[in-house]
């Protein structure tokens, strides 16, 4: 018997969606075709290819699940997921097209109909890491953290090197108050991924509690050169210079976030205690009234003090 073929692409950016073929596909030219042509990207093509193995083999599952691949790639989100039950319908164990209908689901905010489809995936496989790692994210993004870190940590169970789980499990046991796990979690992060940009905003955040302004301002500097954009890491050096009384450094890093992110509360806050350490006691005035109509809490008491 020849071997089931895997073709592995990316249907959404949360994770790859399988195509895995039974090995009575590859007698099918119209399949090994429609294969071809999904991997040349002649989308509507494969369709029209589908459509006539269809008519010969309506209760082919592979094709349905081809299909609804397809139809993402075309941005037809409601026709994939009607091909996608369909294969379901046909093969009521085909993991690939719950995993890839519950990846759609999640694209498309239907979180509850999500859990549910990795629910049933991992009913029938429970070795399935990937599909606990899109749970958690599921489950993360109504909010309900127990049930995301569980899921999480099953993840890690199965795929120890997944950073999105060391990343988001990171974050999730410092807000339960396990700070050891979480660092432990983010130390592993940067061991597999040295410039994972959200883990370093994370381990940025971290530093900035602590008062740690030299490590602040590295992490910072790091992430600049990943993304001269990242206008978090920017105002985090800012910070860190401002603490480190590097004045010039601190003052060109907040003018820029502030020329940027108008609303920013904190850089305003913040370029007004540079303004008064360096004797601008009006500017810093003008700085922190600015921060305080965007809601800033210090800023009254700043006010009140300094600026009668």
């Amino acid at each position: 018997m020849r071997s089931s073929v895997l073709l592995v692409i990316w249907i959404l950016a949360g994770g790859p969606g399988i195509i895995s073929l039974p090995a009575q596909a590859l007698d099918s030219l119209f399949f090994k075709k429609a294969q071809q042509r999904f991997a040349e990207g002649q989308y509507f093509r494969v369709l029209d290819v589908l459509d006539s193995l269809l008519q010969k083999k309506p209760d082919f599952a592979p094709a349905y699940f081809l299909k609804g691949l397809t139809e993402y790639r075309l941005k037809n989100v409601n026709a994939a997921l009607v091909n996608f039950d369909l294969a379901i319908a046909y093969k009521p164990d085909y993991l690939e097209a719950y995993y890839n209908r519950g990846l759609l689901e999640a694209g498309t905010q239907q979180y509850d109909k999500a859990i549910e489809n990795f629910d049933k995936l991992l009913g029938i496989n429970p070795e399935i890491g990937p599909a606990y790692l899109q749970r958690a994210l599921a489950h993360l993004a109504q909010g309900q953290d127990q049930a995301a870190r569980n899921d999480f940590r099953e993840t890690l169970r199965r795929l120890p090197n997944s950073p999105e789980a060391h990343f988001h499990l990171a974050r999730l046991e410092r807000e339960g108050g396990d700070s050891l796990q979480a660092a432990r979690h983010l130390q592993t992060l940067f061991q597999l991924q040295p410039q994972h940009e959200a883990g370093l905003l994370l381990a940025a955040e971290w530093l900035l509690e602590a008062g740690r302004y030299a490590e602040l301002e590295a992490t910072c500097t790091t992430l600049l050169a990943l993304n001269p954009y990242q206008w978090k890491a920017r105002l985090g050096r800012g910070i860190a210079a401002f603490y480190t009384q590097k004045w010039s450094e601190a003052e060109a890093d907040l003018n820029q976030v502030i020329a940027k992110e108008k609303e920013n509360a904190q850089a305003w806050w913040y370029r007004g205690r540079l303004k008064q350490a360096l004797g601008d006691l009006a500017g810093a005035c003008a700085d922190w009234k600015m921060a305080q109509s965007l809601g800033y809490l210090e800023a009254p008491a700043f006010l009140q003090q300094f600026c009668p």
